[in-house]
């Protein structure tokens, strides 16, 4: 077989084996093959590259990584391949040192050594891909300062030095007068291409990291825990750290409900108890950019809303955020101008004191009684110490007389009962009505109304009074008051409201 049918067979066995993305052989011009080969390795579970900020730092940053860009292996056939001629190639990776890249090169010259005479790409490229790493030693973690470095030099170098004042100036002046010593670089190997990148190195490697994760993901298909449907990954979204998967149908009905009710702050995973999230690109992708504006919008205010040194304005038609000056009580609104208190929201007041409803003072009353010493004290700074006792004591008097007095239905005095019987007598208006239902009474005969068997007090004249016995079965002693000796016939005034002909009714 001649060396050229050799070479097609040899390439079409290569096209089989690796895809368009691997693989790409060319026929040039002069007839002779090339190509080039992307090696995409296998990187152990756990990989991570690590590096140092500055060479005498004694901690290494690390960053967990799954994907590495691929070592390009290009190659140039010459027409006497395989039966005396190595092929022509050069190594490039962005993520090896020189010297590596060398001493790969060396063992694909042996391996041509050991096979020579054979077609030797499959070897190769099978090497380079799947035992690299394993023969350069590079474990579960790669060392990329010298190279991060170097390249952060790099870019450095190329912007232009800013000139900050003229001793600058003369600094350069002085420099460019001496001789200038150039170092002379060592030879490369005309073997190894040092590729170049416009970012730092461990940006760069992230960045890729974050790309080829995404490709390798929609490429895949993934099954749906909500549908129970295979989706291609093309259509689902991947939760982090987690890495559960949903189809972005569901995502989609997930994602606008909570946007309808603002729940924006997280979207959490669906799973029961998993506390991942998806990132605000993720939402975006699913709902589209009209639903998304409103949940950026909705996520914004909610941001504002949790910052002390943010306020709005109070007018309806501007309600525009406005930044506080630290502790200041006046805040101006920048779009209507509008010099608002940040407590009471009404026009600024200056030292008077804020006017509130009765709501905003119970809440107030309620945060000072039941908050730790540091919310009191931030009270007392907000408010004022005197104006928040006051709101305390007023509290305090509006519970005690909500809960001990009841409001006359004529004139709607408060009234406190003590003692006696439920007949009342107003001392405002002078107007009799019943402390149980509030009717109010006929002035001439007030007692009728607890005679009545319609009415509902009927029979309680005495209800809620301690010690309460049947009226006929009270001691006399009981109609004298203790301090005088005159009768005073409480029975007497009783009965002369019903007639003779009447049954006494007994409580």
């Amino acid at each position: 077989m001649s060396d050229q049918e050799e070479q097609d067979d040899e390439a079409c066995v290569l096209q089989s084996i690796y895809n368009e993305e691997e693989l790409a052989i060319t026929t040039e011009e002069d007839g002779l093959k090339s190509g080039k080969f992307f090696a995409f390795v296998n990187l152990p579970k756990g990989f991570c590259i690590k590096y140092k900020a500055r060479f005498d730092d004694s901690e290494f940053l690390v960053v967990p990584v799954d994907h590495l860009p691929p070592i390009l292996l290009s190659f140039k056939l010459p027409k006497n391949y395989p039966s005396e001629s190595m092929p022509e190639f050069t190594l490039s990776c962005v993520w090896m040192t020189v010297r590596k890249l060398v001493i790969l090169c060396d063992k694909l010259e042996s391996l041509w050594s050991e096979n020579k005479g054979s077609v030797i790409l499959y070897t190769w490229t099978n090497f380079v891909k799947e035992e690299s790493l394993d023969f350069l030693k590079i474990g579960n973690n790669l060392d990329i300062t010298a190279l991060n470095l170097k390249g952060t030099r790099r870019l450095s170098a190329a912007k232009p030095a800013e000139l900050k004042d003229e001793n600058d100036e003369k600094r350069i002046r002085n420099r460019q007068r001496k001789p200038i010593r150039q170092k002379v670089p060592r030879p490369l190997d005309p073997r190894v291409v040092v590729p170049s990148s416009n970012m730092p190195l461990h940006q760069f490697l992230y960045a890729y990291n974050e790309d080829r994760t995404m490709t390798t993901f929609s490429r895949n298909i993934f099954f749906c825990q909500i549908c129970y449907l295979d989706v291609a990954g093309s259509n689902c979204i991947e939760f982090r750290p987690c890495k559960h998967v949903y189809c972005k149908d569901c995502m989609g009905q997930y994602f606008k409900t909570r946007i309808s009710e603002a729940q924006v702050t997280t979207m959490p995973c669906p799973q029961e108890k998993c506390s991942s999230e998806a990132n605000p690109q993720q939402v975006k992708d699913v709902v589209g950019p009209s639903l998304f504006t409103k949940y950026d919008n909705l996520l914004l205010n909610v941001t504002l809303d949790q910052m002390d040194d943010i306020t709005y304005c109070p007018r309806v038609a501007c309600g525009s955020a406005v930044v506080r000056d630290g502790d200041d009580k006046m805040a101006a609104c920048p779009a209507c101008r509008y010099a608002f208190c940040v407590y009471c929201k009404r026009a600024y007041h200056g030292v008077e004191p804020c006017r509130m409803k009765s709501a905003e003072v119970k809440r107030i009353v309620d945060e000072y009684q039941k908050g730790d010493s540091a919310t009191r004290a931030n009270l007392e700074k907000r408010y004022g110490r005197a104006q928040i006792q006051g709101f305390v004591n007023d509290m305090l008097s509006s519970d005690w007389i909500e809960t001990n007095s009841k409001n006359c239905p004529k004139c709607d005095a408060s009234i406190e009962k003590s003692e006696g019987c439920n007949k009342m007598a107003c001392g405002k208006c002078q107007s009799n009505f019943c402390w149980l239902c509030l009717a109010i009474l006929d002035r001439n005969k007030p007692y009728v109304h607890f005679q009545d068997t319609t009415s509902r007090c009927f029979n309680q004249l005495f209800l809620g009074i301690e010690n309460n016995v049947p009226l006929d079965q009270l001691d006399e002693a009981f109609f004298f008051e203790e301090d005088d000796d005159e009768l005073y016939d409480y029975e007497e005034e009783f009965l002369d409201d019903f007639d003779s002909d009447d049954d006494l009714f007994v409580i």
